[in-house]
């Protein structure tokens, strides 16, 4: 007998029992290689070895081609090749049916363009078959959420603010506070096991956003940027993987711009009223930062309490301490800002609670308006002569005061009795995105 082969039993097959289903806590061996100690442990346990070891592992499907049959990419009698674009990329083997495995280089070669092989020597003949049978693909970063299913270890729903457990590991988790604020702090990337997804969902619970850190105060690298906090809002995701050495960003809920405003009849998530409404910096974490940033981007854009008052379309910081203020933009219109001061001239000159910045409020304006009038003229026989004795200025339909009879036709016109000059329009109140 050789060294180093274990002796094992042979059963025939068709003396093993049935599978008595998937009630069973099912069991598999593996060997360490530096001390050849077997153990055997629940598949469960073996997935998190191998995902520690080589990462992902995921083999492509076979892909069966029969000569003159009516599959997509069947060959027909007399080919000497196939062309299916599902090959293109893979390693793989070929067999063909009744003969087993045939050699690459020799009987065969992958060498279509796109995806496909070659039969070398005769033409495949009519009723053969041909099988592709591609080798396991190992990822050492997955990077897809299959991982999510393949490797986690269940789901842990974080109630409040707190640090992982080395128990959450693979774990979906999903933050669902009871309170109005989170903050979740993730092991360091030295600690969680490498190569392996994680992913943070933030639920249906009291807190506006979430703050998401890394044990011991470390960064995260997202496309090569060191960000020491992330923010979630509501019902948004967020993907990360370690190396071993760094956590990694691989994905995370879109955002829509802070400060965007939209039109509707109701806020969404992840949205404030434009009412002038106080909130409090510690629940939303992330808009409190973003409001930061305005300030220092555009002085002047961000009021204190006793400013915002006098100039209520910008955005405050509270009472200075605890709160930020959101915008109030009733009844307002959105204009573009010109940067450059050369078409919208007054606000460019206009003292700074009306100055060319985001937030400034214009007060309604009319334009300087001159307006040509063409009136034909009225004759009138006053005193029953037939001669028309009266030539007033009044065409038809018109009733204009004699003042206005002047300057070669120019008029002066007096404004209606409404409130303002307004379109016919529809009342929808304004929300404001804050991640």
């Amino acid at each position: 007998m050789q060294e180093n082969v274990d002796l094992v039993n042979i059963i025939k097959i068709n003396e093993l029992p049935p599978s008595p289903g998937t009630q069973l806590n099912w069991l598999g061996v593996v060997a360490r290689p530096d001390t050849g100690q077997a153990y055997r442990d629940t598949w469960e346990q073996l997935a998190s070895v191998i995902a520690n070891e080589i990462g992902s592992v995921t083999t492509p499907i076979e892909r069966f081609y029969l000569v003159g049959g009516t599959g997509e990419f069947d060959p027909a009698d007399g080919d000497t090749f196939v062309s299916d674009p599902n090959l293109d990329g893979l390693d793989y083997d070929l067999m063909k049916w009744g003969v087993g495995d045939i050699r690459k280089g020799t009987d065969w070669q992958n060498d279509v363009e796109g995806g496909g092989f070659t039969i070398l020597g005769s033409p495949m003949s009519f009723g053969e078959m041909y099988v592709a049978r591609p080798r396991p693909k190992v990822s050492n970063i997955l990077s897809s959420t299959d991982a999510v299913a393949r490797f986690t270890a269940g789901i842990k729903t974080v109630q409040a603010s707190g640090t992982m457990l080395t128990a959450d590991f693979r774990k979906l988790i999903i933050l669902a506070s009871t309170t109005t604020t989170m903050t979740y702090t993730i092991k360091a990337a030295s600690v969680y096991p490498a190569n392996v997804l994680l992913r943070i969902m933030t639920g249906t619970g009291a807190q506006k956003q979430s703050t998401i850190l890394i044990e011991g105060g470390a960064s995260f690298n997202w496309g090569g940027d060191s960000i020491t906090a992330l923010y979630l809002g509501q019902k948004h995701t967020l993907d990360l993987i370690s190396d071993g050495t760094q956590w990694y960003v691989m994905d995370k809920t879109p955002e829509r711009a802070f400060g965007t405003p939209r039109l509707g009849p109701m806020a969404d998530i992840n949205e404030l009223p434009a009412d002038g409404g106080q909130y409090l910096r510690i629940d939303y974490p992330d808009a409190w930062a973003k409001i930061q940033a305005l300030a220092a981007a555009s002085p002047g854009a961000v009021k204190s309490n006793s400013e915002w008052d006098a100039n209520p379309t910008y955005f405050g910081s509270g009472n200075g301490t605890t709160t930020f203020r959101m915008p109030r933009w009733y009844a307002m219109q959105f204009r573009a800002l010109d940067p450059s001061g050369s078409i919208d001239t007054d606000r460019a000159t206009a003292v700074p609670s009306q100055s060319n910045m985001p937030g400034s409020y214009q007060a309604d304006l009319v334009g300087p308006l001159t307006i040509k009038y063409n009136m034909a003229e009225k004759r009138n026989d006053t005193d029953g002569n037939g001669a028309e004795e009266n030539k007033g200025g009044k065409g038809p339909g018109w009733t204009l005061a004699a003042s206005v009879l002047q300057n070669n036709g120019t008029a002066a016109i007096t404004a209606g009795s409404g409130v303002e000059t307004r379109p016919k329009n529809v009342g929808l109140f304004v929300y404001v995105t804050l991640i």
